[in-house]
């Protein structure tokens, strides 16, 4: 029973989450909220979302690794502005072209790299030295301000390539 409670306070964060997202995605696009009528597309957001990386653990086994780091880095870049793009494209329902998100998905793209590297720089030593020095309750905060440093990257990526898409809008106009 602990076990079922604790998959629905997860299932709950995770769709409050992704409702959170869409909310940043409407104000940023000028689209109307709304609400949970949109329930089954954060559902179906997350699945798709378990069903990538379910698929991208398969196929990035360590042994099928052969590609350098920069093309690693590069085909990440592809994937996650690809991604970000279905995915604003996604919650949006549609409701705003997808030449728009091509900015934003860039951006988000870029950051999601940079964090990535610095992750990998950073994180695995700090973990190390927090679980030592504090325990487990160390090793929890880092997690936390790694989740923290996810969801910036994916609101400011969002946020200043809609500025950008917006302003090279308007000054075509101009």
């Amino acid at each position: 029973m602990p076990i079922v409670t604790g998959l629905l306070f997860a299932f709950a964060g995770i769709v409050s989450v992704v409702a959170s997202l869409q909310v940043v995605y409407e104000r940023l696009f000028e689209q109307k909220h709304r609400g949970w009528r949109d329930f089954p597309r954060y559902v179906a957001w997350v699945a798709i979302v378990i069903g990538l990386l379910i698929v991208d653990g398969i196929v990035n086994r360590p042994e099928r690794r052969v590609a350098g780091p920069v093309v690693q880095a590069l085909m990440t870049f592809v994937i996650a502005t690809v991604f970000f793009a279905w995915t604003m494209h996604f919650l949006l329902d549609g409701r705003v072209p997808w030449r728009l998100f091509i900015r934003p998905a860039l951006l988000t793209a870029a950051l999601w790299v940079a964090l990535g590297l610095f992750s990998s720089l950073y994180f695995s030593s700090v973990i190390i030295d927090d679980s030592k020095t504090y325990g487990t309750i160390g090793v929890v905060f880092t997690f936390l301000t790694w989740f923290i440093l996810i969801g910036s990257v994916v609101v400011l990526g969002a946020a200043c390539g809609a500025v950008w898409q917006q302003r090279t809008t308007t000054s075509a106009v101009d």
